[in-house]
Order: structure tokens, then C-alpha cells, then sequence
């Protein structure tokens, strides 16, 4: 009998593998006819107890027919791409990646708002703080252009 071991602290994605999560995000986008202008990932903020996924704030040029499918291609080719991922999915351990799609120019009003280079935003596309995604997310949800302790945010799904 094979027992599965639970890992709290098993990795979702690492920061070797970055480069193929641009892959993924670039086939999920081909399969769904979008075009990604930009995009930040982290690893959930929820307790373990509720339960993990990634979080993907991302900019569209032009946006997939069905952001449903856009999200299960992602992640169907985010299984296909990382072993550990993969493991972790097939587990349990983990729900499928969680989509947000913001508006057009989110991302260049934050950068400008918070004085992010984008040089920093592309070299923190995953990021296992979230500082980065949690400022998108607040900057697209508020606009504010203070810099100061940040509310949690409850993404809608």
C-alpha cells in the first residue's frame, strides 16, 4: 500500500522554473487566442487548512474567448511542464491556478504609481513574498498612489 505523505511546505513552483511558467502562460494564451501583455505570480496567501493554489494577476492585449478556458489551459499546461507541480496537483495538496485578470495599463500605472522599473517587475514574474502581486492587486483595485501597509485582499472568483 503506498501512503501519502503530506508536505504543507511542498513547493508550488520554484524560481528555477520561471521560464516555464512564461511558457505555460504563453501556450495557454496561444491555445485561447489571447495575447498576455504582462503578468505576476505567487503562491496563495490562504492558511493551509483552506487550502493553496497560485495566484496570476495578468494584463491582456487581447483577451481569451473564455478566461475559463483560459485558466484550465494554464494550468493543464502548468501540470505538463513542472514535475513538482504536477505532483503536488495530483496529490491534493493543491487547487488549480487562480486567474485575475485586470484591467488594460494596470501594470504601467502601478510601475508608474509605485516607481517599479519594469526591468524588477519581469525579473519578480514569480515571487514567493507576493509584495509585488499584493501592490498590483491593490493599485487595480483602488488606484491609490500612497505607498503604505496594504489591506489583505479577497480576490473574486
Amino acid at each position: 500500500m503506498v501512503e501519502v505523505i503530506a508536505r504543507p511546505a511542498a513547493v508550488l513552483w520554484g524560481e528555477a522554473d520561471l521560464r516555464l511558467l512564461d511558457d505555460a502562460v504563453d501556450f495557454a494564451a496561444r491555445m485561447t487566442r489571447a495575447t498576455v501583455s504582462e503578468f505576476l505570480a505567487a503562491p496563495s496567501s490562504a492558511s493551509n487548512d483552506v487550502g493553496r493554489w497560485i495566484d496570476v494577476a495578468i494584463e491582456f492585449f487581447v483577451p481569451p474567448c473564455s478566461e475559463a478556458c483560459f485558466v484550465d489551459e494554464l494550468d493543464r499546461s502548468m501540470v505538463r511542464r513542472s514535475m513538482e507541480y504536477a505532483a503536488v496537483r495530483r496529490s491534493g495538496m493543491a487547487g488549480p491556478v487562480h486567474v485575475l485578470a485586470l484591467s488594460p495599463s494596470a501594470f504601467h500605472q502601478w510601475r508608474s504609481a509605485w516607481k517599479v522599473t519594469h526591468q524588477a517587475q519581469h525579473a519578480r514574474r514569480w515571487s514567493t513574498d507576493r509584495e509585488m502581486l499584493e501592490q498590483v492587486l491593490h493599485y487595480a483595485a483602488t488606484g491609490w498612489r500612497e505607498v503604505g501597509p496594504l489591506a489583505p485582499h479577497t480576490p473574486v472568483y
